[in-house]
Parts: structure tokens; C-alpha cells; sequence
């Protein structure tokens, strides 16, 4: 009798304890995987009513959720405003975890989305080519199908080489694909031919792309009117707000890495520059170098690919929340 009574007991109390350990199990993997990225108790304490509502059986989702993710964001920002803490290192490190974790479930979906074959290029896509022992042309895809057309590669801006010397000869292409990662690859000119009135090269196709680097940061199309500076006189000064005007520009993209910056007349690359704008009123300065830059002769100006090599955390998380703010719609991802 009294061994029965124990055994029900016993499955009763098992029982229970199983339920406890369901019920408790995703509240535990949640703050597992929080302090695995970073977060601490207090912050992990703050996200946990927004990952329960938004997936009470998997709360840990959040981390992986864009959707979550920017919930998160939304309101540490709102009780920063209203507890007036926004500046705070605190809040900005809260932040940063906050927008590491989207940039990473941002950008790990489209590493998927690589391509292996020149077939797969765009029409419109820009392209560096190499020629070694000439110089480095640009050029664009005109066409691409059976045959992978461009336009009569460009030196600074001019026509240094007819079509015809292009025949036969081995060049080395270099393209950044959009939202994607920068690709390199061999190949030939085919022939020269008349495209649509144009003069134009044929390159042999290729099934040996390179994918040579990754994205690491996240960037949106923008027209943001800016204000660039050449260098800085002191270190200190690099992310320092300048009162005097500098040469206006205009953002074309923006990330937290760095811009695509479009400005009237020549530049040089490798040149240290400062950037200064604003963000939903809020001042940003970046300080970094000019890794690129594509003359257009006919309009005269010149497209800079500007990488960022200092900035703040206040003015990063700022850049960060315009990026997300503004992706398009098809890449927010869940």
C-alpha cells in the first residue's frame, strides 16, 4: 500500500517537475544565448517582455529576428529619450549589442545569394578591369546572355585604348554585386563590335568567380548633402565637428564602414578625408580614407568610395538606426 502510494507520488512529482522544466526551458535558452552575444542580466531583464510577446515558445528567436530585433531597438531608444540617458556609454553599448545582432541576421542570408558564373552579372553592373602592365580601365555590362557585352573600357574617364588593341588580350575583372560582396575573375576579349550605336567589347564568359570579400556592414541608398574635409591637423580633430564649411557632396549610400560620395571634379585615392552630416538632425562626423574613385569626364565629378577608419559610438549607433530605418522594404528579412 505504502509503496503504491509512494510511486504515484513519485510519478506525480516528476510530473511536475518535467512541466516546470517546459515551461521554464525557453526562458532559460533565451538568456543563454543573450549572455553568449554579450548581454547582461539587467539588459537581457529589459528584452525579455518583447521576446516573450513577440514568440513565447521560442523567446530566444529575438536574437535571429529582424522584426524583434528592431522592437529592441525602438524601445531601449524610447526609454533612453524619455529617461534622458541616450548619450550615456550604458545605453550606447546596449545599442551596439542590439545593432551587432542585426547586422549579423542581416547579413548571413545573403551570403547565400553568391554567384559562381559571369552568366549571373547584371545588366548595368560597374566593372574594374586590369590590364597588367597598361592600367586600371572601368567599364559597364551593356548585355549579358550568350554573350557578356561591355561598354569600350574607360581610363580616367578617357579613351586611351581603340577596340581593336582590346582583342585577344587577358584582363583580370573586378565588380562589387549589390548587396552581396566584391568578385573577381580571368577572362579574354572575344572581339570588338557596334552595340546599340555603341562601341563595345565581347568577353569570354567565366565559371571561375572568386568572391573575394564578404559585406560586413549593412548600407542603404540615400541622397544626404554633406560637407568633406581633406585630412585633419590633429588626431584629435578627426572626429571633431568643423565650424568653417568644407566641399559639398552629396551620400549616395551609407554604413557604419563607410560611404559612396558623389562630388564635382577629381579626387585621388588613398587621399584621408572627413565626412560631416546629418541624421534626423543628429550631427555625425566620419574620419577614413578614399579607397576609390570613377571619374565621369562629361559631367565632371567623381564617385568616391570612402571607407570609415574612426568615428564614435554615439555617431555609429546614429548611422545605424538611419540604415535600418530606411532599408527597403524587400530587405528586411525575418
Amino acid at each position: 500500500m505504502y509503496t503504491a502510494v509512494i510511486i504515484v507520488a513519485c510519478i506525480l512529482i516528476l510530473i511536475v517537475l518535467l512541466r516546470v522544466i517546459f515551461l521554464i526551458s525557453p526562458c532559460i535558452s533565451f538568456f543563454a544565448k543573450g549572455f553568449n552575444a554579450g548581454f547582461d542580466f539587467k539588459e537581457l531583464r529589459f528584452l525579455w517582455p518583447i521576446a516573450d510577446a513577440g514568440n513565447p515558445e521560442t523567446p530566444a528567436a529575438l536574437f535571429e529576428s529582424v522584426a524583434l530585433l528592431d522592437k529592441s531597438i525602438a524601445a531601449v531608444l524610447k526609454k533612453a529619450e524619455k529617461d534622458k540617458t541616450t548619450n550615456t556609454q550604458n545605453v550606447q553599448s546596449f545599442l551596439k549589442r542590439l545593432y551587432d545582432c542585426r547586422t549579423k541576421v542581416e547579413l548571413d542570408p545573403n551570403a547565400k545569394n553568391g554567384i559562381q558564373d559571369t552568366h549571373y552579372i547584371s545588366k548595368g553592373q560597374e566593372l574594374r578591369i586590369l590590364v597588367r602592365g597598361v592600367g586600371v580601365f572601368f567599364a559597364r555590362v551593356m548585355q549579358n546572355g550568350r554573350q557578356l557585352i561591355i561598354s569600350l573600357p574607360l581610363e580616367n574617364g578617357e579613351l586611351t585604348v581603340s577596340g581593336d588593341k582590346w582583342v585577344h588580350k587577358k584582363i583580370v575583372v573586378y565588380f562589387h554585386r549589390q548587396d552581396d560582396a566584391f568578385y573577381v575573375f580571368d577572362t579574354t576579349v572575344l572581339r570588338n563590335l557596334l552595340f546599340n550605336g555603341r562601341n563595345a567589347l565581347v568577353l569570354a564568359h567565366s565559371s571561375s568567380l572568386l568572391r573575394s570579400q564578404k559585406r560586413r556592414s549593412v548600407r542603404c541608398k540615400c541622397r544626404i548633402p554633406a560637407q568633406l574635409f581633406l585630412g585633419a591637423k590633429k588626431p584629435e580633430d578627426r572626429v571633431k565637428f568643423e565650424s568653417e564649411p568644407g566641399f559639398k557632396c552629396m551620400l549616395e549610400d551609407l554604413s557604419e564602414d563607410g560611404s559612396l560620395i558623389r562630388i564635382g571634379g577629381k579626387a585621388k585615392a588613398g587621399m584621408p578625408i572627413k565626412l560631416q552630416f546629418a541624421l534626423d538632425k543628429k550631427r555625425v562626423v566620419m574620419y577614413g580614407l578614399v579607397k576609390s574613385v570613377s571619374y565621369d569626364k562629361k559631367t565632371e565629378e567623381s564617385h568616391i568610395h570612402f571607407q570609415c577608419a574612426e568615428t564614435t559610438a554615439w555617431f555609429k549607433n546614429t548611422i545605424l538606426g538611419y540604415v535600418y530605418k530606411n532599408l527597403p522594404e524587400k530587405e528586411a528579412l525575418f
